[in-house]
């Protein structure tokens, strides 16, 4: 069978989180029989066309206004999707999703609209109205990358919208990686990790806050940010205002099994979001066996065993976040307890099983035509 993903970004030219989870899809797709075919928006200096492991990707140039821009990119998709004729399409965000209905239609083949990113919240009136209403209730299925988001679109769609996580891929990690991403953390007392983007959706100007209310039980905590973005001089400036700029260490981005080894060593894992579509490093981490705490605004809450694995809290509250921390931090056994219960948490969500529930849906799908 042959899929087309019609998607915004692709590596390599966006690293995180819905680009990297659908060129996961998609290779897991391709060792499992299927035939994966991608166009994505822009080419940013790659190659218009090439083969990444068995995923054929088409990039698109295209122009630079918002109109003229959508049309040209419309006209291009419809262009490749005859050539490449296939059994059924999917746009991996809600814009994507009302190409794949079109395709659909055109070629007499079922579509599947995702909702797996932050471009259905940030829609204005016109744009929900013009575009995303109808990308989800014209097409064939409609899937959503969490609980949190299935429920935020039902009201669009005219039947059930089915949630349907990212995966992860476990990782072996070198002894001397691992050795020296332990020695990037402090023994000087307790070592909390956040990762990602440093923009407002991730609620960073909450965490430091709460990490400041922890600071005087704990005065040689460490909070490690690894990631990097536009609010890393508002965040460095804020530690030092409320005092903490020897407790937060800022260490950029670092490649992925640098992260998945501090996940084993630190303490406990936070992420502040006031606004995450999923959050997959939340399943890392517990994945790793370590303890988590999230706020209900994380898709990925879903996973976390409230109490057990770790805790949710509500979004946008320092306190709240403190007080879940200090938990854990203040009981040993309990933080024990959550790292060998947080080991078998992100199981269900290892790629080679998730993958089962998309071929699940597409056979479905593909059953009615």
């Amino acid at each position: 069978m042959r899929l087309l993903l019609i998607v915004n970004e692709f590596p390599p030219q966006q690293l995180r989180g819905t680009a990297m989870a659908t060129a996961s899809l998609a290779q897991a797709l391709t060792q499992r029989g299927w035939e994966v075919c991608v166009i994505v928006a822009r080419s940013d200096g790659n190659p218009p066309e090439e083969t990444l492991g068995k995923v054929r990707v088409h990039r698109l140039s295209i122009w630079p206004l918002p109109f003229a821009g959508t049309l040209q990119r419309l006209l291009r998709i419809l262009l490749l999707a005859k050539k490449i004729r296939p059994d059924l399409v999917q746009g991996q965000a809600a814009s994507c999703g009302l190409f794949a209905v079109i395709v659909g239609r055109l070629l007499s083949v079922p579509s599947i609209t995702y909702i797996q990113g932050m471009d259905f919240h940030e829609a204005g009136p016109l744009r929900r109205s013009l575009e995303v209403g109808p990308a989800i209730r014209h097409a064939t299925r409609t899937l959503a990358v969490s609980d949190l988001f299935a429920t935020a679109i039902s009201s669009y769609a005219t039947g059930p919208v089915q949630s349907l996580p990212h995966g992860y891929q476990p990782e072996w990690v070198l002894p001397e990686v691992d050795e020296a991403a332990r020695l990037m953390l402090r023994t000087t007392g307790p070592n909390l990790l956040f990762v990602g983007h440093l923009e407002p959706d991730k609620g960073e100007t909450y965490l430091l806050p709460a990490v400041g209310m922890l600071a005087k039980d704990w005065p040689g905590l460490t909070l490690h940010m690894v990631g990097d973005g536009p609010l890393r001089a508002e965040l460095e400036t804020l530690a030092s205002r409320i005092g903490i700029a020897s407790l937060v260490i800022f260490h950029g981005w670092q490649p992925h099994a640098t992260v998945l080894a501090l996940m084993r060593h630190v303490d406990l894992f936070v992420l502040s979001s006031v606004m995450e579509p999923f959050g997959i490093v939340v399943v890392e981490a517990l994945n790793e066996g370590c303890p988590v705490v999230v706020t209900t605004a994380c898709g990925s809450a879903m996973a976390v065993e409230q109490g057990r694995s770790g805790f949710v809290v509500p979004p946008a509250d320092s306190q709240a976040l403190a007080e879940a921390m200090r938990t854990i931090l203040g009981d040993p056994l309990l933080k024990e307890a959550m790292r060998q219960e947080a080991k078998g948490a992100g199981a269900t969500y290892r790629w080679d099983r998730i993958v089962e529930r998309f071929e699940q849906v597409y056979r479905e799908v593909l059953e009615t035509r």
